[in-house]
């Protein structure tokens, strides 16, 4: 013998409301999705980050070698201006024939 379903039960199967199943998986797929974005955009920043700071090393290694360069041409410069004096002195001590 079958067991009979009621008219009244086969109504209830029918007009009742579907099974509400509770979307804890899909929360913690969308949360691991915004730690995930969070991750990339930390990762993005630090990756900017690294590449400025390399780039200013490299101004800054760059900078030291150009104020090195102009301390040995103010060298240079300061060592030819005293050659100059010294041989403007020179040629002012030698005395010019004077011709009239």
């Amino acid at each position: 013998m079958t067991p009979s379903l009621c008219s009244g039960c086969l109504l209830h199967f029918a007009y009742r409301r579907p099974f509400r199943r509770h979307n804890f998986r899909v929360r913690r797929l969308n949360r691991g999705r915004r730690l995930s974005s969070a991750l990339n955009e930390t990762m993005e920043l630090k990756r900017k980050n690294l590449k400025l700071y390399m780039e200013n090393q490299s101004i800054i290694k760059e900078n030291e070698k150009l104020r090195n360069k102009a301390l040995l041409l103010h060298q240079e410069n300061q060592a030819l201006l005293s050659q100059s004096v010294f041989n403007l002195r020179l040629i002012s001590s030698i005395p010019v024939p004077f011709f009239p």
